[in-house]
């Protein structure tokens, strides 16, 4: 006569008939039985690794059985109902989710972001972000069942092959393969990427790790990162390229040029390697990037089924609407010569500390990409400015669970949740925000490869925050006296009192570079004011001082 509660594989649950091996890849069981609740899910792949089927079921179960929401990392964001009593109706779900792998980046305080947690004179253990962040990754299901490499691979080669076989590196236009670190190389060095000997040996590497670990989806093939030196100018690469091909900005030592897209180049050397890997293992994948100089589709080259593609846009794909239409029509380009697609997107960059909200065309997006073949995702550049775009975070984390949620459904979770009675001001809040990010991306006026300063004094004016003050405040009053729902306006509160400050020191520091003594003196003042209150703000989810300072924000 008393409920009883199976979570996971049990010899009860499958006296009950729910047997675990029976569940496809993730899928997941949440059903009650007469007294009983069995929540259970796929906890291992038919190769053997594990995955966290029932951690997946476990944490549905809380978000939409019970009503848990988790709005941002740490304990303020977290929505836990208050109940002396559980009371379950009748249930029976039995679900496996669309994306294989649903990445979203959880940032950690590396040495490049090390420097500057120092420089404030912090210390980097105490902006260890990573590890209070992670229940907010763990409960929106942001894991999966891909296991896989595509990222940029060969940022050891010039260490690694240099001084042996100079002749795999990218010919420079001085004559010579100098890839150094010290030409801005190195980890980022260029490819001879039609050297049939760095084909064949490529093959055999991913060959060798393919075959050390069994249950690796994929491995990558993918270039390094963008460079200083520049992508090879020797004949037997230049005869892959198509003369007719797209003609694209890429930023190459810091400034941006203009060139003809090395699509079919890098198409050609995937499909090489991937063609030797198949004689072997015909049913394991590569991964690689269409980005940068490769990111159109390509004219004419043909590529290997087994080569999954990974689009990777420019960053302010919802500031700027040429970005937001190239990438769509990047990625039909894409979907037909490649079988397998999935997105690894920086476009949660943003406006970082600037308030942007862009959830309605991110959803339209979404939608699109997962009716056109979208495998997983990797989103990268999630950077802890939770009070300006803390929104598209959490609306991204949904989509990625399903990319066919209601948006709408989603922004009025979010509001009543964590403002209960001044859930309709903040909606409206946010609204006046999208309203904002919209009509900027509506000016393409804005820099691919900067925050555009005249696009900050334009936007972001003393009258437009004040506006937006002013609803928080009303905010506040609908809140009546409720100590949790103020806290959270509050955290709001935080990134939007900044926004004035950073847009005049960024405006200042622009006109003092023009050797204005006015402006100079301005910048000082403005520069101390903006250091003292990141000193206050200290460790914070509302915004990342760190960044900031290594942002010059």
């Amino acid at each position: 006569d008393k409920a009883l509660i199976l979570v996971g594989d049990s010899e009860r649950a499958r006296a009950l008939g729910i047997e675990s091996s029976e569940l496809q890849i993730e899928e997941f069981i949440i059903q009650t039985m007469g007294n009983t609740l069995v929540i259970i899910g796929d906890d291992e792949r038919p190769d053997g690794m594990e995955i966290e089927g029932t951690l997946v079921a476990v944490n549905t179960f809380a978000d939409e059985v019970l009503g848990v929401r988790f709005l941002w990392p740490g304990e303020l964001g977290e929505v836990v109902p208050k109940r002396p009593t559980v009371s379950v109706d009748d249930l029976a779900i039995r679900h496996r989710p669309l994306l294989r792998q649903r990445r979203l980046r959880n940032l950690q305080i590396d040495e490049w972001l090390g420097q500057y947690v120092e420089e404030l004179g912090w210390k980097r253990e105490d902006f260890d972000y990573r590890a209070e962040a992670a229940p907010w990754f763990r409960f929106h299901r942001l894991k999966g069942s891909y296991r896989g490499n595509y990222g940029h691979a060969f940022s050891r080669y010039w260490e690694w092959h240099h001084e042996e076989h100079p002749d795999w590196f990218a010919l420079q236009p001085d004559g010579t393969r100098d890839n150094s670190p010290e030409r801005g190389g190195g980890r980022r060095a260029r490819l001879c990427v039609s050297n049939p000997e760095l084909i064949e040996h490529v093959a055999r590497q991913v060959i060798e790790t393919l075959k050390k670990h069994p249950t690796m989806n994929c491995e990558s093939i993918s270039p390094n990162d963008v460079s200083s030196t520049t992508h090879c100018l020797c004949d037997r690469c230049l005869a892959w390229d198509e003369p007719d091909a797209k003609t694209i900005s890429i930023l190459e030592d810091r400034k941006p040029r203009d060139i003809t897209a090395l699509t079919d180049r890098y198409v050609r050397f995937y499909s090489a390697v991937a063609e030797i890997v198949a004689r072997e293992l015909s049913d394991r994948y590569l991964g690689a990037y269409a980005y940068e100089s490769y990111y159109p589709p390509p004219v004419r080259a043909k590529l290997h089924p087994n080569v999954i593609i990974g689009i990777a846009p420019l960053p302010k794909v919802y500031q700027h609407d040429d970005l937001r239409e190239d990438l769509l029509e990047t990625w039909r380009g894409w979907s037909q010569t490649a079988e397998q697609l999935f997105l690894r997107p920086n476009s949660l960059r943003a406006l970082y500390n600037f308030p942007t909200v862009y959830v309605h065309r991110l959803a339209e997006d979404m939608r699109f990409f997962a009716d056109s073949g979208m495998l997983f995702t990797d989103f990268d550049c999630l950077e802890n400015f939770w009070s300006t775009n803390g929104l598209n975070y959490y609306v991204v984390a949904k989509l990625l669970w399903d990319p066919y949620d209601d948006v709408d459904e989603i922004i009025s979770e979010y509001c009543e949740a964590g403002f209960g009675p001044a859930a309709d001001v903040i909606r409206r809040y946010f609204e006046r925000i999208e309203l904002l990010t919209t009509q900027i991306a509506a000016r393409r006026a804005f820099e691919i490869w900067k925050v555009d300063s005249g696009v900050l004094a334009e936007f972001y004016t003393d009258e437009l925050i004040g506006e937006l003050q002013g609803m928080l405040d009303t905010a506040v009053d609908a809140a009546g006296g409720d100590e949790t729902i103020e806290r959270r306006i509050t955290f709001l509160r935080t990134g939007l009192n900044y926004v004035p400050l950073s847009r005049d020191y960024i405006l200042a520091r622009e006109a003092a570079e023009g050797g204005d003594e006015a402006a100079q003196h301005r910048l000082a003042a403005v520069a101390k004011r903006r250091d003292q209150r990141l000193q206050d703000l200290g460790r914070s989810w509302a915004l990342n001082p760190p960044f900031l300072v290594k942002l010059g924000y």
